[in-house]
């Protein structure tokens, strides 16, 4: 009988069955909770903070001055070139954009963007890229060098002075630089070699000039060049309509046939 006692042991069998609390480890579902940390997805509120992003992609938070004025203008410090790829993130460019000093400056202008003046006089070096209607209002660029494409039709209308040490001013665009052309340095080369492009005066007075004038309807106010070398064509389908004036030291026109400037 005692023996059956120990079968109350076997209670400690149903003991066993309090391993049923196992179950109560169904809380761990509650740890479901944690799917409430999906409020960490909420910090997607925290999308502003893309600033924070920002800085890290536009540039680095070590950067020298120059980059930091850079970033503070609006730009990116990519490899040393403060870089204004308008209409990203990190330049959107709907303020005017000043170029800061002690740094090359590259921007790009996608169709119907920038419609606000650029000024890259105080960086070392300048690009500017101008898409479809793209630059309206006038660019500015000195330094190294000034390298300045109005690929997009009827890009450019503001206009553009060119007044660094090397200057290519390419118009390449249906319509494109309407605006007064000015060019001056060491180096000019404006090449208005779309379809009535540079519809306003071209004017070019650095050390060596080339001005071309050849897209058809092309240059249409007057074009004026000085300095020690000046080299025009003006060949096209009534290019250069308003003339030709040149008071350099050496002047090279093709046709020879130009009228004068008036």
């Amino acid at each position: 009988m005692r023996e059956s006692g120990g079968s109350t042991e076997s209670g400690g069998t149903d003991g066993t069955k309090g391993t049923g609390g196992i179950t109560g480890t169904g809380g761990i579902t509650g740890t479901g909770g944690l799917t409430g940390s999906g409020g960490i997805v909420g910090t997607g509120g925290a999308r502003p903070t893309d600033a924070g992003i920002s800085s890290a992609t536009c540039g680095p938070p070590d950067a020298d001055v120059a980059c930091a004025d850079c970033v503070a203008a609006g730009g990116a410090c990519l490899n040393g070139v403060c870089t204004f790829a308008c209409g990203s993130g990190c330049s959107p460019c709907t303020e005017p954009i000043t170029c800061p000093m002690g740094i090359g400056c590259k921007i790009t202008c996608p169709a119907g963007g920038c419609d606000i003046p650029i000024d890259c006089r105080s960086s070392t070096s300048c690009s500017v890229t101008c898409a479809e209607n793209a630059c309206t209002k006038a660019i500015q660029c000195r330094g190294s060098t000034c390298t300045v494409t109005c690929s997009g039709t009827n890009s450019c209308a503001g206009g553009v002075t060119a007044a660094g040490s090397i200057n290519v001013v390419t118009c390449s665009g249906s319509g494109s630089c309407k605006g007064p052309m000015s060019c001056s340095g060491n180096n000019c080369d404006v090449e208005c070699t779309g379809p009535t492009t540079c519809a306003s005066t071209v004017t070019a007075n650095a050390g060596t000039n080339k001005i071309v004038c050849r897209g058809g309807n092309s240059c249409a106010g007057a074009v004026r060049c000085s300095g020690n070398v000046c080299t025009t064509d003006c060949s096209g389908t009534r290019d250069c309509a308003s003339g030709y004036c040149c008071s350099s030291a050496s002047c090279q026109t093709t046709p020879q046939t130009v009228a004068a400037c008036h």
